[in-house]
């Protein structure tokens, strides 16, 4: 399905990303919380310190997503 939508929409890629980072997020959460009853908020920080970082730079005209997911990566682990 996903190697479908790949070649049927090629505009929407930069979506299926987000689509694909929140799913990963969602299924990390689901393994910590649900299997090992870990209570941890650190994750969901580490996950919006880095969303945080990368809105910023977008909206103040960042255009190139590779350096901008670094730096989002950089301020996540920071």
């Amino acid at each position: 399905m996903a190697i479908a939508a790949y070649f049927a929409f090629p505009d929407y890629l930069a979506l299926g990303a987000q689509i694909l980072a929140v799913i990963i997020f969602a299924l990390s959460v689901d393994l910590v919380l649900g299997y090992a009853g870990i209570v941890d908020a650190r994750q969901a920080a580490f996950f919006g310190t880095g969303a945080y970082t990368a809105g910023i730079l977008a909206a103040n005209g960042w255009g190139e997503p590779l350096t901008g997911l670094l730096a989002a990566g950089a301020m996540a682990a920071r």
